[in-house]
Order: structure tokens, then sequence, then C-alpha cells
């Protein structure tokens, strides 16, 4: 059964996210079953926000799966991404879960909260344990913690996958991985999102330097009446309202169109009469400015707050 606000111990959370504070994400924080549970209840359901809306963005694209998908939760943790997937994609559409973690009692952990969620078979991997080709790599929030030897491993995985999508936490630093991720892989896959192109990445320019490539997820609107969640957010010192999110999404089949609609970049910026935003589509990634009086219905989509927004302007 899974734990209720009513069981936290606010100094276990403390505890919990120290190591990141400290910027020592290489240590192995999960010190027992409790340590997963506080997580999965408070830090992962934020990053299962993230995980939603890009869910949500490859239904509104109209993207598929392969029939009988192999899914496959790489660096794991509770397993939030998987569960999430499995919900979003319904468990008819996948034939089996396989999780790696370099936690074996966070990759039990996952294993146990999917099977009170789904009928699937779930089978726990080791380290170097590829599977066959031709499954849907899931990871999320791993590059933080991956030195050159972990990432040449999880590009091996990354190899034989024919899916991938991949969430990070939206800072420069990170962004600018992902990215470094994409050039490397797309010429091996169609890039499916963010981006409506298969050109160089437009961050790559030197005029970009102070820009990356972060969205805000939404969180749920109910978050901000909750009291447990009020007070999350005042002790952890964590603003719930922002949720910067990079993510990259890969496909060996599933194409991406060329737009020539901008993608808003970030968050725009609403003054009396106009908007500025960072505008990226095939042509580049450049600030762009919207006259309300030129296209009042893209200014009122500008003012509301979505994961994704492409203007025609």
């Amino acid at each position: 059964m899974s734990m209720n606000w009513k069981d936290i111990n606010w100094q276990t959370l403390e505890e919990l996210r120290a190591p990141f504070l400290e910027g020592n994400k290489t240590k192995d924080y999960w010190r027992s079953v409790s340590d997963l549970e506080h997580y999965d209840l408070t830090f992962a359901q934020r990053i299962g926000w993230k995980w939603n809306a890009v869910l949500a963005e490859l239904h509104e694209r109209g993207f598929e799966l392969e029939p009988a998908s192999h899914l496959v939760d790489w660096g794991c943790g509770s397993g939030i991404a998987s569960r999430l997937f499995v919900e979003s994609f319904g468990s008819e559409s996948i034939s089996k879960i396989s999780l790696f973690d370099r936690s074996k009692l966070a990759q039990t952990f996952a294993m146990n909260r999917l099977n009170e969620v789904c009928q699937l078979p779930v089978r726990l991997l080791e380290a170097g344990q590829i599977p066959d080709s031709g499954y849907v790599l899931l990871l999320s929030h791993v590059l933080g913690e991956l030195n050159a030897v972990d990432l040449a491993e999880l590009n091996s995985w990354i190899e034989k996958s024919q899916t991938v999508i991949w969430v990070e936490p939206g800072t420069p630093a990170l962004s600018a991985k992902i990215v470094a991720q994409r050039e490397r892989w797309r010429e091996t896959f169609n890039v499916v999102a963010p981006c409506r192109h298969q050109m160089q990445c437009g961050m790559l320019s030197g005029k970009n330097a102070n820009n990356w490539c972060h969205f805000f997820a939404p969180p749920p609107p109910e978050v901000f009446s909750d009291s447990n969640w009020t007070k999350f957010g005042k002790t952890m010192k964590i603003d719930l309202r922002s949720l910067p999110t990079s993510f990259l999404v890969l496909d060996k089949v599933a194409k991406s169109t060329d737009d020539e609609r901008k993608r808003v970049i970030g968050r725009p910026q609403l003054f009396n009469g106009y908007a500025t935003f960072i505008g990226c589509n095939v042509d580049g990634v450049r600030e762009a400015k919207l006259l309300k009086r030129d296209g009042k219905e893209q200014y009122r989509e500008l003012k509301d707050v979505k994961f994704t927004r492409f203007i025609d302007c």
C-alpha cells in the first residue's frame, strides 16, 4: 500500500534532497523502502507532472507505439515514468516491462508499484544486460548523475532501442546535454519532439549562448489547494508553480514534419500591446515579437500557460 501524507517524516525528505543540494548526485541515496515511499509521494510526483506533459504532447501529435512494445525504464528510481507511460498509452499496447537502476532496492520498489497498477510481466535488468533491439526506452532525470563511462553505456542502450523518450530538468547545463544527444542521434533516429525539424539544433548558434531549450510543464491545479503540497513547498523551499523541463523524443519510424511555425521556448514576455518570445523553427532559434493588433488569437495563446505552443507569426 502506498504511503500517505500523514505518514511523512519531513526530516527524511530533507535528507533525501541533501545530496542534490550538495551536488553529490552520484551517491546511492536509497537507504530503505521508506526512503523510496517518501520520494515516490513527493519528489517523484513533480517529475511525473513533467512526464504527463510530454506524454500528452505525444498524443496531441498522433504518436503511436509499435504493437506489443517492450518498455524499458533505465534508471527507473521509484518507477514513476513507467507507471505513467502505461497509464497514458494503455497496458494493451505493451507486451512487457524491464527495469534497470543501479539500486536494487529501487528496482524492486518500482516493480512492486507497477504490479499494483498493471498485470504486465516485469523483469529486473543488470548493468550491461541490454535487451534485444526494438524497445521503448524511458530516461528520466539521469543526465545529472552520469559520468563518461555511464553515458557510454547508456548510449549502447539507446543505439538498440526503437524509441527514446527522455525527460530532464530544464536547467541550462542539462538542456545543453540533451541537445548534444539530439545531435549525436539525429542521423540514426527521427527527432519527434520537441523539435519540428531534423536539422541541426538552432541553440548551437553562437548568438544563442544565453538561451537554452526548455519548457514549463503545468502542475495539476489541485496542488495549489492542497495543504500537504503547500507544506511540502515551504519546507523544501520549492516553487511548485515552476516545472522547467528539457526533453527529447526519438523514434526510428515515426517522422517529424518540418514546420514553419515557431515553437515557443521558455516563457514569453507579455507587454501592453505586444509580446516577445524565443521561437524555434526550421530557420533557427531567435527572438520574435508579436503585436497584439496583428495576431489577437496568437497573443491570447501566449498568455495561456501551455506546455506546447506553436505560433504562426
